[in-house]
């Protein structure tokens, strides 16, 4: 398959206009602390010379979010910035990528994003797709060089740049390793098997519904129809080994930050501040030194100017309850 993928893109290259690679792409170790995976590397940077022809008839604008100044060296937090971005941008797209451990791809035109992941499983960076009208995500593909060669296949055919009956047949065969089993419908591409960064985007559903500030959910509706209990319930085995793992991995560390400050579990997040603020990754350190601020009073962040008083309502509302840790 690589070679024919290979074939392809150079097939599209030549018509395409080439861009730069995003800013949060050239500042990627210093944001994530981690270097990126190298099928993301090798897909951003091959695909952004060739002008993303890979992503085919997605639109790739929403790679120019930028999670913080365009050096990534000054003072200003990326983590806030970030977080701005999400809350006005539809979707809160920004959002959705740092409590996923993800960073965009590009969406469909219609409001519908696609991400890759950062921390890959095995060696394979999955793709999530987020729907916008039913706000839920999925996997979409297993592994991003699948997502890519079949999305570039129907360009092509849209195109009519390569023969019907070859991208039909590659297609089907494409999309039997996608979804388990081959299907005409694009649009249905998914798989069974839920990845990591699905997982991590249904359990923080509702933080990324109480920062986006949308005002499409009240707070009573966050914890009633977004807050999934089944993997909010934590033991306090999973919760110890989840304080080691937060400097290292940028959702644990955001859900862990935030579910402490917002249940007034001061003695965890002391302790998860004063690890955070020594990681690697400047979105966890910048995220540390936001929740910081939070717990002395300031009640701002991004667009939000009352997080304080959101807090005071949610613990009304019982979320420490259904926060609690089990044995």
């Amino acid at each position: 398959m690589g070679r024919r993928y290979a074939d392809l893109v150079h097939t599209l290259s030549s018509t395409s206009k080439a861009k730069s690679a995003p800013g949060w792409f050239c500042d990627f170790e210093e944001l994530w602390g981690r270097k990126p995976p190298a099928s993301l590397k090798h897909f951003i940077m091959a695909n952004s010379a060739a002008g993303y022809p890979c992503l085919g008839q997605l639109e790739t604008n929403v790679l120019q979010w930028d999670y913080g100044p365009p050096s990534c060296k000054g003072g200003d937090n990326a983590f806030a910035s970030a977080t701005k971005a999400g809350q006005r941008l539809l979707g809160g797209g920004a959002l959705i990528a740092l409590f996923t451990g993800t960073v965009p791809l590009g969406h469909d035109g219609s409001g519908d994003f696609y991400f890759g992941g950062v921390y890959p499983t095995q060696r394979k960076t999955p793709v999530l797709y987020w729907d916008h009208e039913e706000s839920k995500a999925s996997t979409r593909a297993s592994t991003l060089d699948a997502f890519a060669y079949a999305n570039l296949l129907t360009e092509l055919a849209r195109r009519n740049a390569v023969d019907g009956p070859e991208v039909e047949k590659s297609l089907r065969k494409v999309q039997t390793l996608l979804s388990g089993s081959p299907n005409r419908d694009l649009g249905s591409w998914h798989r069974a098997l839920k990845s990591e960064e699905e997982l991590w985007y249904q359990r923080c559903r509702w933080l990324i519904s109480l920062l986006w500030d949308d005002d499409v959910y009240s707070l009573e509706e966050v914890l009633t129809q977004l807050f999934d209990r089944k993997l909010n319930r934590l033991s306090r085995d999973v919760w110890s080994q989840w304080v080691v793992r937060a400097p290292r991995h940028v959702p644990t560390a955001l859900y862990m930050l935030f579910r402490s400050y917002l249940t007034n579990d001061e003695a965890t997040l002391e302790s998860l501040l004063k690890r955070c603020r020594s990681s690697r990754a400047r979105l966890i350190r910048n995220a540390a030194a936001s929740v910081a601020k939070l717990q002395q009073g300031s009640g701002r962040l991004g667009c939000i100017r009352d997080m304080d008083q959101r807090k005071e309502k949610l613990l009304k509302l019982g979320l420490p309850r259904l926060c609690r840790l089990t044995p």
